[in-house]
């Protein structure tokens, strides 16, 4: 019945887990501003854990409304400049695919409907309003799970470690291991994410490329990617300018990309997660990869945890293996 009834809840939970797990991050990552202001409250828990929430709720909100602002301004500027000469190089291709598809296998209809106006315009209308309501149900949730979190998360730890069938020296360890890979993982990621899209967007500023705060956004998510990186946003954007003939641009993002953003990643990642990541960085690159592609964005919550859960646990094999071969 206990299996039964925690799967039950893991799937009715499932759909707001988005929200759950990004408020255990806030949670564990201002524990120690929790224990003050608690403090200075007079140990009244409830009033302790409003003035958290609003104060996360200010940092959260603040720099995210800026950035989505201009974000937003710059994407669609991005989109009317270079928007129409994508959909009029397209139409060709389309126009031939839709050929082969009808010689090949009779199919009727027709491919070039999804360049019409208004189906694509209804389209991203459509998506933007599920967008909007997606994010400010995620948001109400969020803060709902904060105000609960702060006000009883301890209980829910010292429950969940109970349940766990360990000694309690290794159950500490296990759920320390796993505190760290939020702290580290998930914060220092974050944090190091903000500085190198920041740098990106310096340069691509100085390089009067279109978007360049947009662009700057992209690299920040792309740095939450292991190994790869901003890479995956700057090397293209060199490559293109390149075929553009603007050489002199392209050398100097290549030489600022490997120097400056691909440095301050090697400098700022160990200062942020120090020591406290354990696990292998191949094992993860694929834990966060993989974790991305199999429950999304929020994976990158995900994967260090279960990366971070698996190694505490080998640490406890290997030392109960070892003792009983002692």
């Amino acid at each position: 019945m206990l299996i039964a009834l925690a799967v039950l809840t893991v799937a009715f939970l499932q759909q707001f887990l988005v929200a759950l797990l990004w408020a255990a991050v806030f949670v564990t990552s201002t524990d120690r501003i929790h224990v003050s202001v608690l403090r200075r409250t007079g140990n009244r828990k409830t009033l302790a854990a409003a003035l958290m929430t609003a104060l996360v709720l200010f940092a959260i909100i603040t720099p995210l409304s800026f950035c989505a602002v201009t974000v937003i301004g710059e994407a669609n500027d991005f989109y009317e400049v270079t928007g129409p000469q994508i959909v009029e190089q397209l139409k060709e291709p389309i126009a031939k695919a839709e050929t082969w598809i009808r010689m090949r296998y009779k199919a009727s209809g027709s491919l070039s409907g999804l360049l019409e106006p208004g189906k694509f315009a209804l389209g991203m209308a459509q998506s933007t309003i599920q967008g909007v309501f997606a994010a400010f149900a995620t948001l109400f949730f969020l803060v709902l799970s904060l105000f609960y979190f702060y006000r009883d998360g301890h209980v829910a730890v010292r429950v969940a470690k109970e349940l766990v069938p360990l000694k309690e020296a290794d159950r500490n360890l296990v759920f320390s291991e796993m505190r760290d890979a939020v702290n580290a993982a998930v914060v220092g990621g974050l944090l190091t994410a903000v500085v190198q899209g920041a740098l990106g967007m310096i340069i691509l500023w100085i390089l009067d490329i279109n978007g360049a705060v947009f662009w700057g956004a992209v690299m920040a998510l792309a740095s939450l990617i292991p190994l790869v990186g901003t890479a995956l946003v700057w090397v293209p954007i060199a490559v293109f300018l390149a075929w553009q003939g603007e050489h002199v641009s392209a050398a100097v993002l290549t030489g600022y990309g490997i120097f400056v953003i691909a440095l301050a990643d090697n400098l700022l990642r160990p200062i942020f997660i120090g020591q406290r990541m354990k696990a292998h960085s191949l094992l993860l690159f694929f834990g966060v990869l993989g974790s991305m592609l199999l429950f999304g964005f929020k994976g990158i919550v995900l994967g260090p945890i279960v990366v971070a859960g698996l190694t505490a646990t080998t640490t406890l094999f290997r030392r109960e293996f070892a003792r009983g071969r002692a």
